[in-house]
């Protein structure tokens, strides 16, 4: 484990509040939100192993399995719950990570919406986080919350070990999309060569998370692209993604992380959306390549939320040509005079 430099982006104040929150318990609960990314997978299973090595009886939760992806390089972590109750209770604090609100939770059974009225610590990095715990850390500054974790970490104990590098550098990783995004500035490439110093494996992490899937789900990229449909003068592209094509292709719902980069990737492509109906609603994932373009209002005004250049939204009691229809009004708004076409 290699020694690292102090952090230069986190709060004080807050870091402070959340180690001593942390140290004040001795058997946490972790949570992330429901259908988790990569921040959230390297997140949760990073400060698992965390709170392991310092001691720290701990149980995390995820109702589905990993992703393939994950499952490759992520080091076991014998305290994730997958899908199931949780073994024992006598927990005496939870933490949520890289959760934008209470409703986003993904909670075990036996895990009410008031978290059983036990003291709750919050860590995110969302513009758009509504605070729901007693003691937060929210920094929209910070790339991912894994970036996060590691300042917390190297705050406390100036070091992180190899399993917990590779957990924290996989969520750092996906959510500046390898380094290309526009989130990955100069404090995230030194984050990240910190974590590469501490034990973990740039290149089979690279790999892994880029540039190695299952040939259906290419195969489904594929039909993606073959049926995407231009809006505004081919400045918005969407694709329809139903569960039956995710069974046609045999690809899990877990593992459809990424899929719309196959979308924003197109040249002249400011706003890529992925429309997912699933019973009682459409999901609208939006991305755009330009922050004169941001996707966080557009989510908004349809009930949900994000980062500027990434985010998504529910639409209840709609159809896809519905939500559509919305999808095309309000990007037609934030595309301006320029929007033309339907």
């Amino acid at each position: 484990m290699t020694a690292m430099p102090s952090p230069t982006l986190a709060e004080p104040e807050d870091v402070r509040a959340v180690r001593d929150w942390l140290k004040g318990r001795a058997r946490i609960l972790v949570l992330t939100h429901e259908r988790p990314d990569g921040d959230a997978y390297g997140a949760l299973c990073g400060a698992l192993l965390a709170l392991r090595e310092a001691g720290k009886e701990c149980l995390g939760y995820l109702k589905l399995p990993l992703p393939q992806r994950y499952a490759r390089v992520l080091p076991p972590v014998p305290e994730l719950i997958l899908g199931t109750p949780l073994p024992r209770t006598g927990l005496d604090g939870i933490v949520c990570l890289d959760v934008t609100g209470l409703e986003r939770v993904e909670r075990p059974a036996g895990i009410d919406a008031n978290f059983n009225g036990l003291p709750l610590c919050v860590i995110d990095h969302h513009a758009d986080h509504t605070r729901f715990g007693q003691t937060e850390w929210v920094d929209a500054r910070q790339a991912a919350t894994c970036q996060m974790l590691l300042h917390l970490l190297r705050d406390a104990r100036g070091r992180v070990s190899p399993p917990v590098a590779a957990c924290l550098l996989t969520g750092l990783l996906m959510d500046t999309g390898g380094f290309r995004f526009a989130n990955a500035g100069a404090g995230v490439l030194r984050d990240a060569a910190a974590l590469v110093d501490a034990g973990a494996d740039l290149h089979g992490l690279m790999t892994s998370l880029f540039l190695r899937e299952s040939l259906g789900r290419r195969r489904l990229e594929a039909r993606l692209l073959a049926q995407a449909v231009s809006l505004h003068g081919g400045r918005v592209l969407y694709s329809v993604l139903t569960p039956h094509l995710l069974a046609e292709f045999g690809v899990p719902p877990q593992d459809t992380e990424g899929l719309i980069d196959v979308l924003r990737g197109i040249e002249g492509v400011d706003i890529a959306c992925l429309v997912q109906p699933e019973p009682g609603a459409v999901r609208l994932s939006l991305r755009s390549q330009n922050s004169a373009c941001p996707v966080n209002g557009i989510a908004r005004q349809l009930g949900g939320g994000g980062h500027v250049l990434a985010a998504g939204a529910r639409l209840p009691d709609v159809n896809v040509a519905q939500a559509v229809t919305a999808l095309t009004e309000e990007t037609r708004k934030v595309l301006g005079r320029e929007a033309v076409g339907g």
